[in-house]
């Protein structure tokens, strides 16, 4: 059977373009009657797409909330702030000063252009977090698939175990820096697919999806001349690090790394936790049996509730 990849390709893309634009529409449809102060499409930098939208319980008490910035996922292409508008509802819920982040996508813009994004907001937050009542000296990120992979790259631009490199200017680092992170099924090893090429449970879809966020995400050629392409791979940084008995910095975020049992890329979140206990962390790495990539989306399924659970109570902890 002569298989068109390219057309077995473009079909993936249309799928989820359409399932971008459809949960982009319902998700902030299912939170619409629940008890939240939302402001839309607040800028954090000069382009269009450098927007976010800033969630905070209207029963809130507190005016010194915890903060938390949601980095969606979409394989570095597709889905927004509006499609994960149900994830920052939860964790707004929680009492917390939310920030859900919109980012430049591929294929128009490959590494490091989200990455810069996410690094651009991070510090637009704290020059501006506490006007909305956030506590700069209780900051979380909450990172899923693409956005696990930028969460846990910002962590290590942050505190200078690799700083990114690029020929644009980048925001001074701030001096309050993240304390939790959550890398909820990380893909966090992007220029390595030749690992999946040989796991015969692997669905063909998956593998051409696999395969097309490495042609999208790494730029022409992978290796222009005015930056490096380590923080595409964050994950081999942190093992880096655990192979040559170093030590994380001072203050580094605690790491929760929750993860489905059946999800592809599931190899990251395992790898990702090794590492950091060998670095001195204590092994935070959950599986949820039967669970696939991504799944506490869907914040209402019993795997999903559970999950949010264990995120709470490693976030207030």
């Amino acid at each position: 059977m002569n298989l068109n990849y390219k057309l077995l390709d473009q079909f993936i893309a249309l799928t989820l373009e359409s399932a971008t634009k459809f949960s982009g529409t319902i998700a902030p449809l299912v939170i619409k009657n629940q008890k939240l102060s939302i402001l839309k499409n607040i800028s954090y930098g000069p382009l269009p797409e450098q927007v976010l939208d800033i969630y905070k319980s209207t029963e809130t008490k507190n005016s010194n909330l915890p903060i938390t910035i949601l980095i969606h996922g979409g394989g570095f292409r597709f889905f927004s702030k509006d499609s994960h508008a149900a994830v920052a509802a939860e964790l707004a819920k929680d009492d917390r000063l939310v920030f859900n982040l919109n980012y430049r996508l591929t294929p128009k813009h490959p590494y490091p252009a989200g990455l810069i994004d996410t690094i651009t907001a991070y510090s637009w937050i704290i020059e501006n977090a506490k006007k909305h009542g956030g506590d700069l000296n209780n900051i979380s990120i909450v990172g899923e698939s693409a956005g696990g992979n930028f969460s846990l790259a910002l962590c290590l631009h942050l505190f200078g175990v690799q700083t990114l490199k690029t020929n644009q200017d980048l925001p001074k680092i701030p001096e309050f820096k993240p304390k939790h992170a959550v890398i909820h099924c990380g893909h966090l090893y992007v220029s390595n697919v030749d690992r999946y090429l040989e796991n015969k449970d692997l669905n063909l879809l998956v593998l051409r999806r696999i395969l097309q966020i490495q042609r999208d995400y790494l730029p022409p050629n992978s290796t222009p001349k005015d930056f490096s392409l380590e923080l595409a791979d964050p994950l081999i940084e942190i093992e880096k690090l655990a192979a040559t008995n170093q030590r994380l910095p001072e203050g580094f975020p605690q790491i929760f790394v929750p993860v489905g049992e059946n999800d592809p890329v599931g190899g990251d979140s395992h790898r990702l936790a090794k590492a950091l206990e060998t670095l001195g962390q204590k092994n935070r790495l959950k599986v949820y049996p039967g669970e696939g990539h991504a799944f506490y989306v869907m914040t209402k399924r019993k795997n999903a509730r559970i999950c949010w659970v264990d995120i709470f109570n490693f976030l207030n902890n």
